[in-house]
């Protein structure tokens, strides 16, 4: 049966629409995806949020969310994963927030389901039931997720990587774009704006505990000598990484703060997929030396980039590691201070010995940069170490006159 003249009409005028609102948006909106804020509760208890952040100029009015994440089996260490939402994390509209989320054992894959589109347009008013999230500039938390295991996680690390074809599972963002009277829900998903991961190994000579091999948890403390953990779960510490263009003038194009590194040193830093060249990793520590990955910078070619700091000297720019118990190498502790109190400048000097001398005759406490190795009191083991190394000569060894400026 042919179509009536009066349906095809319709039918070519609803097209006609499409395009018109396509065209008068002029483009769609961008965004970045990323896995954030890794925590290992506990050896079996592991937590991450899933972000997304509006990149471009144009509003991004989310409609469906859903995620297909694939993780390293060895991670998994033979266990059964039960994951779950943590409740009340998701900043979504309360309409959006996911609600189902499942893990494939064969497929080692977390699945999360979207909702149904919010947004119910009524014809002839133009007018909906509901919108979407507007996703932020800064960052729009799409949920907090956290894996169980049945038995302990393995010592490799989580691994994720988005997938995008339908087995196991595709990762899809669509947003609402076009007049505000006829929006039309839009897939925007693109794999480049979906992050990247970067595994990383690393200790500090200041935390180090000989008889374990691993760090130890970083202590506060108050006036009457109580001391706690600083950091919840396995978390020892927090780093900043930067990574660094591979040639002259070396210029720092990416930064990422607040890192969790877990007492066994290792910690995993997202990073943007668009990120594929070689590049240098840089690791800076509230008082160690900044130390530089070896000559040449590193390939980001793949989802997954995986360097050890713990393994060689000769891992690091110049070689500028020492040399712990077990065969294991850190990051020289004891740069807290420069000409301008509390500023690092990369060596360990008069400033740092200063500093901290006069923060040990005033009996200091707490979690603080002075502190170095992090039982919660500014003392005589701190004031040590920063001697040795200060009579060594120890400071950053990097690539020549980096420009040390994000782009």
């Amino acid at each position: 049966m042919k179509p009536s003249l009066k349906l095809t009409l319709k039918l070519m005028f609803a097209s006609l629409l499409l395009l018109a609102n396509r065209a008068v948006q002029g483009q769609d909106p961008t965004y970045t995806a990323s896995i954030s804020n890794d925590v290992m509760i506990s050896s079996n208890v592991y937590e991450f949020d899933l972000y997304l952040i509006r990149t471009g100029s144009v509003a991004l009015e989310m409609a469906n969310f859903q995620a297909a994440i694939t993780i390293d089996p060895a991670f998994r260490n033979g266990g059964t994963i039960t994951p779950v939402f943590v409740s009340g994390s998701s900043e979504l509209n309360a309409a959006q927030i996911p609600s189902s989320i499942s893990f494939s054992a064969t497929q080692n894959c977390i699945k999360i389901a979207p909702k149904l589109p919010p947004r119910t347009l009524y014809p002839g008013s133009g007018t909906s039931s509901t919108a979407g999230t507007i996703i932020s500039t800064t960052g729009t938390k799409v949920c907090r997720v956290q894996l169980t295991n049945s038995g302990s996680f393995g010592n490799m690390p989580l691994s994720p990587v988005w997938s995008f074809v339908i087995n196991p599972y595709r990762t899809l963002v669509s947003a609402f774009v076009g007049p505000a009277t006829a929006k039309v829900n839009t897939n925007i998903t693109l794999a480049a704006s979906h992050s990247k991961t970067l595994n990383l190994k690393l200790l500090t000579e200041g935390l180090y505990n000989s008889g374990s091999g691993k760090l130890n948890k970083t202590q506060d403390a108050d006036i009457d000598g109580n001391t706690w953990d600083k950091f919840t779960g396995l978390t020892a510490d927090q780093v900043t990484i930067e990574l660094a263009e591979a040639t002259s003038p070396f210029n720092i194009i990416h930064t990422v703060s607040g890192i969790n590194v877990n007492t066994d040193g290792s910690c995993r830093i997202p990073l943007p997929g668009t990120l594929s060249a070689n590049y240098y990793v840089v690791v800076k520590h509230r008082n160690s030396v900044e130390t530089w990955s070896k000559m040449g910078g590193e390939s980001f070619s793949g989802n997954i980039t995986s360097y050890d700091l713990t393994s060689a000297a000769a891992q690091s720019f110049g070689d500028n590691l020492k040399a712990v118990s077990g065969g294991m190498f850190a990051l020289y502790s004891g740069e807290v201070s420069s000409s301008t109190s509390g500023v690092q400048d990369g060596y360990i000097d008069f400033f740092d010995l200063n500093d901290i001398h006069n923060l040990n005759l005033g009996s200091a406490y707490g979690y603080q940069s002075s502190d170095i190795t992090g039982d919660g009191f500014v003392d005589f083991f701190d004031l040590n170490m920063v001697y040795n190394n200060n009579l060594n000569s120890i400071g950053m060894n990097t690539p020549p006159n980096p420009a040390k400026k994000k782009m």
